[in-house]
């Protein structure tokens, strides 16, 4: 039931904060909003319940790449690119990052690819350009006006975004 809760809480978030912007929120105050809740939380969490401190040096670093690949990068990403384009858009391009995940492993640690994984990896680009309409996008076509004259910035913010997280995943 938890699952479904979460899983539920991140579909309606496209939607939900593409309604929210820019009318009644920017969204950097929604990053604002969602990384100091954040914050707040685990720091009562760390000072409440963790006795574990960082012992090595290297460790705050990581900490600091970290950060931000999976909080700076990757939210302002989002947001903007969500302000930019359809939260469709948004959802579907957000499918990308574990194929992005997939590309990070095998560069990262040498792996090497199988041909079903690469035909996977062909087939998820594919159908992302197909549902987001890369085509009408690179032409003009009205159905990208009428996101505004920059919905394929945004549509590439949000591809910055999947790769930032797939990179903090990674």
């Amino acid at each position: 039931m938890a699952l479904f809760v979460v899983a539920l809480f991140y579909a309606g978030n496209f939607s939900f904060a593409k309604w929210a912007m820019p009318e009644y929120i920017s969204a950097y105050a929604f990053i604002v909003l969602r990384v100091g809740a954040g914050m707040l939380f685990f720091l009562v969490y760390y000072f409440l319940f963790t006795r574990e401190k960082i012992t090595d040096k290297s460790d705050y670093l990581k900490l600091a790449i970290a950060a931000f690949f999976g909080v700076s990068l990757n939210m302002t990403a989002f947001f903007k690119g969500l302000s930019m384009t359809s939260a469709i858009n948004a959802s579907v391009l957000m499918l990308l990052a574990p194929v992005f995940v997939v590309i990070f492993n095998a560069i990262g640690y040498k792996k090497r690819i199988r041909p079903l994984v690469y035909l996977g990896i062909v087939v998820a680009f594919l159908g992302a350009a197909l549902l987001v309409d890369v085509g009408a996008a690179l032409q003009g076509s009205a159905y990208y006006l009428q996101g505004g004259s920059n919905a394929i910035w945004g549509d590439l913010l949000v591809m910055l975004n999947a790769t930032s997280y797939a990179f903090y995943l990674f």
